[in-house]
């Protein structure tokens, strides 16, 4: 039987052999439009000698010249296992694309204990510069040069990728991204910790153990659980962090749930001038909204996320959001059927412009086997909506008033 040298479990084994056994995150999917969402997806090559790649996500029915916010995310898992083209990050950012409107970048970065931190760290830094690089025309990337709005960037990531979203943002306000304005950065369950206990940690010493032995099995130079790179308190760089939101979720039955609490209070203890928000969501296990994407919680949390990144001023889902640079987004009624016989039930079907210079129309039905001479009463019909969506020619009403015109032989005016 292999001896076991390093037992990270669900995560991880090392065997005395030298043999990696990754227990987790090893699937792969391939980088096709999502036919879900509509989302096209394809994987780049930002740097092939160190094999350091990343997945790109575009949302359906954008305009060729349309430039909405990009969203860098940094995918989880420990530092040692998942990709950018696993299963859970692959659907999680088909749906953050589709639903919030951005354009996404997911890094993919090497992995300890193979390339031990900070590459990890290195890796992102250098896609990042891959990134701006698209900001001034430079980039050969079509769907950044087309797409991505460089002063409307935010940067994303879960447990392990949420403490490389918070590094890279302080490094942005260290060194600056030529073209890039970083507005915000978003961090679930992030992987924090501290060698002396804050309120809360001291009933779970295991899961101290086991935070600080990963912790040095990815950075075996690293001085500890107080390294600035896992303790943001003893960051002194921690103030040059260069966004101005940040918003931090926690998982109510998570350990680290008490350092994402922390790190609102160090960071407003530092004097950092921005705005940091931490969301509770009771009940929930660590990176809850990976595994249960049709969830309320996950749910919640995504809405939460559309509103911190993707500027929505009114958000009035299901009918309607608009966003703050005046965009407005019908989700629902927007369909059109032709003006056409309808073959069912026979009913004759055509539209009417009533004063074309206010774009004001109808839409007018007939029932069939009506002889020229007969007079039939008239319904005028008022479609619904809020005052917001729908339309006299959406699928809906379209349906529903031919059947009424139909059976009730009466000419409709929509």
């Amino acid at each position: 039987m292999a001896e076991i040298v390093h037992d990270f479990f669900p995560l991880l084994r090392v065997y005395k052999d030298g043999r990696i056994e990754r227990l987790m995150g090893e699937g792969f999917v391939p980088p096709e439009s999502d036919p879900e969402t509509g989302v096209q997806i394809k994987d780049i090559e930002i740097d092939p000698e160190i094999n350091l790649s990343a997945r790109l996500y575009l949302p359906k029915n954008v305009d060729t010249v349309q430039k909405i916010p990009l969203f860098v995310y940094f995918h989880g898992g420990g530092f040692v296992i998942e990709s950018a083209s696993s299963p859970s990050y692959h659907k999680h950012l088909s749906k953050v694309a589709a639903e919030a409107k951005v354009v996404i970048v997911s890094v993919n970065y090497r992995l300890a204990p193979e390339y031990p931190l900070p590459i990890a760290y290195e890796d992102t830094w250098l896609a990042l510069k891959w990134v701006a690089s698209h900001a001034n025309g430079d980039g050969h990337e079509p769907l950044l040069k087309d797409h991505a709005d460089f002063n409307r960037v935010y940067f994303g990531g879960d447990s392990a990728g949420g403490n490389i979203a918070h590094h890279m943002a302080i490094r942005v306000g260290l060194e600056k991204l030529d073209g890039v304005k970083l507005e915000g950065i978003f961090l679930a369950c992030p992987f924090f910790w501290g060698k002396d206990p804050i309120d809360g940690e001291g009933e779970n010493l295991g899961a101290k153990d086991f935070v600080e032995k990963l912790w040095l099995f990815a950075n075996p130079n690293s001085s500890g659980l107080d390294d600035p790179l896992i303790n943001p308190e003893k960051d002194p760089k921690l103030c040059s962090l260069g966004c101005d939101k940040v918003l931090v979720y926690v998982a109510g039955k998570d350990p680290l749930r008490f350092r994402g609490f922390y790190y609102k209070e160090v960071l407003e203890k530092n004097g950092w001038p921005g705005t940091v928000e931490v969301v509770e969501v009771k009940d929930e296990e660590h990176v809850f909204h990976l595994f249960a994407t049709e969830a309320e919680n996950a749910i919640g949390m995504m809405k939460k996320l559309l509103l911190a990144m993707a500027e929505i001023v009114h958000d009035l889902f299901p009918p309607i959001r608009v966003y703050k640079d005046c965009r407005i987004e019908r989700l629902m009624g927007e369909g059109f059927v032709a003006p056409e016989s309808d073959p069912e039930t026979g009913v004759q079907i055509k539209d009417i412009e009533i004063d074309p210079q206010i774009n004001l129309s109808a839409r007018h039905y007939l029932p069939k086997n009506i002889d020229p001479v007969q007079k039939i009463p008239l319904f005028v019909y008022f479609h619904g909506g809020a005052f917001v969506i729908e339309s006299a020619s959406s699928p809906t009403y379209d349906k529903h008033l031919s059947m009424v015109a139909a059976e009730a032989k009466v000419v409709i005016i929509i």
